[in-house]
């Protein structure tokens, strides 16, 4: 039985190329809070520019949590490859 050969190398750079994304969202999060109604602003324009500005900060925020954790994920899975796959060949090669 041979072993199956993945680019583990490439999972990794995938995860790390995806975690330095997130902090760009946390950017836009801090500029959606910038979004808001002026005093001359009709009362229900300005709440309504509120309520946008903290949903899409919220959002954004949201984001870059989940692309951070996909970005862990990625390169967590090369490790646990690379692990599975050394202790799974050890025992075909007849020794640790």
């Amino acid at each position: 039985m041979s072993e199956i050969q993945a680019p583990l190398g490439e999972i990794e750079s995938v995860g790390a190329g995806i975690e330095s994304v997130a902090p760009g969202l946390l950017t836009l999060a801090r500029a959606a809070t910038g979004v808001s109604g002026t005093v001359s602003d009709p009362p229900a324009t300005a709440a309504a520019l509120d309520e946008l500005s903290s949903r899409w900060a919220a959002s954004a925020t949201r984001m870059e949590d989940e692309i951070r954790a996909l970005g862990v994920a990625a390169g967590a899975t090369a490790v646990a490859y690379r692990v599975a796959d050394q202790s799974s060949m050890a025992g075909m090669r007849g020794g640790p």
